[in-house]
């Protein structure tokens, strides 16, 4: 069986990574306050799931995404939106960011000795961008992990990323400068200036799902998803798609030109156990096929040219 065929041989609830979460809806979410996520932190009620995301052609898993999770002990789970929105109000983005990254640089480690070498992702937000100590931050907890720097990525929502704000850019800078990957998330949904777009050194580009999900039935969202695909490899960028939830928009994303998927097809997000079985049951190989993640050494040295250049001024 080819890997492509042993990856989506799912069916039902396994194909989803297990029975979908139910989290607290925007009108149900309960009042809470910075000390509760403190006592959160402290008492490790916190969990990170990963959603794996599969090489288009290899058909193999290349790299996971850590997505926060809190199943608090009287509401249930808790909004991912609203735990992250919690902690940037209360100054705790940082801690919270900090020990996601911990989190998963941990589970990468285990599962690179189990012999699955793939990389990991981990979302950003503003605040973070533009401490001037985040950077030095990222870097400390990637040489205490073990992992190569090149197996981390750090996830940019569009709006943010794409910015004049003299500190996010030698943030950006230094982290690539660190050989930690960057991706623009949810792209098409920020009015990117396409200027700004090529000057910032970001290795990857994820396309919003909103644009993914209904393509195979909009003959106007595959004219788009191409379009952003045929800019990203113009780039040297990888491109994902994201919310890849049928057979359908597998096979669109890979017939226009993205590098990966990323969605329910594949996986729902789930336990770092859950997707170690996982990975066992379907017969993933233990040696991915990271050729989709490899950037083009011209748009390396573009983008190492440019960050010098920055820093230098």
């Amino acid at each position: 069986m080819s890997a492509e065929a042993a990856l989506l041989d799912l069916h039902g609830p396994e194909r989803a990574g297990g029975e979908p979460e139910t989290a607290t809806s925007p009108a149900h979410e309960p009042t809470l306050t910075a000390a509760d996520l403190r006592q959160a932190l402290a008492n490790n009620w916190l969990r990170v799931h990963y959603q794996p995301l599969v090489d288009l052609k290899s058909g193999k898993v290349c790299s996971v995404e850590a997505l926060l999770r809190w199943k608090h002990p009287e509401y249930g789970n808790l909004n991912p939106e609203m735990v992250v929105d919690l902690a940037d109000r209360s100054g705790l983005i940082g801690a919270l960011t900090d020990w996601v990254m911990t989190t998963a640089l941990k589970d990468c480690a285990e599962w690179r000795q189990a012999g699955w070498d793939f990389r990991i992702s981990v979302n950003a937000t503003p605040k973070l961008l533009i401490d001037p100590r985040f950077a030095d931050r990222v870097a400390k907890i990637v040489d205490r992990s073990g992992v190569p720097p090149e197996c981390l990525t750090i996830e940019i929502t569009e709006g943010q990323a794409i910015t004049e704000k003299l500190h996010v850019l030698e943030t950006l800078d230094q982290l690539r400068l660190a050989r930690v990957n960057l991706a623009i998330d949810d792209f098409g949904t920020g009015y990117s200036s396409l200027g700004r777009l090529y000057s910032l050194p970001f290795t990857e580009l994820k396309i919003d799902k909103s644009f993914v999900m209904d393509t195979p039935n909009d003959p106007r969202r595959r004219l788009i998803v191409r379009a952003i695909a045929e800019l990203g490899r113009s780039l040297g960028m990888t491109v994902v798609a994201e919310g890849v939830s049928n057979r359908e928009a597998w096979d669109l994303v890979k017939s226009v030109g993205c590098d990966i998927a990323q969605g329910y097809y594949v996986s729902r997000p789930i336990p770092a156990d859950a997707l170690t079985n996982w990975m066992h049951r379907r017969g993933i190989p233990k040696t991915a096929d990271t050729r989709a993640l490899t950037q083009s050494e011209d748009r390396k040295q573009v983008s190492e040219s440019a960050s010098h250049k920055r820093l230098a001024h």
